[in-house]
């Protein structure tokens, strides 16, 4: 199973649950990097900026592989799922059984966002919030943030959420899994 494929220029990385494999079409096309035959690392998440990728998987946790040098660094015990480009510096993160941070990469920064369901939209504990999975941006205040509890719509500035599936129709979608939205 493919968990997601982070593209840029020539070198493309895939996260797997074998680990992550480095695809380069310039040169020998595919190069194992953090995988072990023996000892199965499922990578969940990756995002490269610059000279860095960044890594949650859950046998290395959340780490930052330094292109350049080589050097790998860990960064969390978190177990990281998705990660998502905020700002210059600035990268949202979800996590399982932590819940949703701010990360900022140039001091290794955490910061949790603590997230409130509008209660004039929904009750409080309809999303469950530490269990997240996935991250899409909708537009430049919102996200959506998909959980082992369904999806919610989140602004993370305000700490705000507004679960997705709330119809009695659509409430057995609120109890599934999410992997993607595209």
């Amino acid at each position: 199973q493919i968990n997601s494929i982070a593209d840029k220029k020539t070198t493309t990385y895939v996260s797997s649950t074998g680990g992550l494999t480095k695809i380069q079409f310039h040169q020998s096309p595919v190069v194992p990097m953090f995988n072990v035959f023996d000892n199965n690392n499922s990578v969940r998440s990756v995002f490269r900026d610059s000279n860095s990728l960044y890594m949650g998987s859950y046998r290395d946790r959340f780490i930052r592989y330094n292109s350049t040098t080589g050097e790998v660094k860990k960064l969390s015990e978190m177990y990281v799922y998705s990660m998502l480009r905020w700002g210059r510096d600035s990268l949202l993160i979800t996590t399982e059984g932590n819940g949703l941070f701010w990360f900022i990469p140039s001091i290794n920064k955490f910061t949790p966002i603590h997230l409130q369901a509008n209660k004039a939209l929904a009750p409080e504990n309809c999303f469950k919030r530490t269990y997240l999975t996935m991250l899409c941006r909708v537009n430049k205040d919102q996200i959506l943030v998909g959980s082992y509890h369904g999806i919610a719509l989140v602004d993370p500035v305000s700490q705000r959420y507004f679960p997705i599936f709330m119809s009695a129709l659509a409430l057995t979608m609120q109890g599934l899994k999410t992997n993607a939205i595209i």
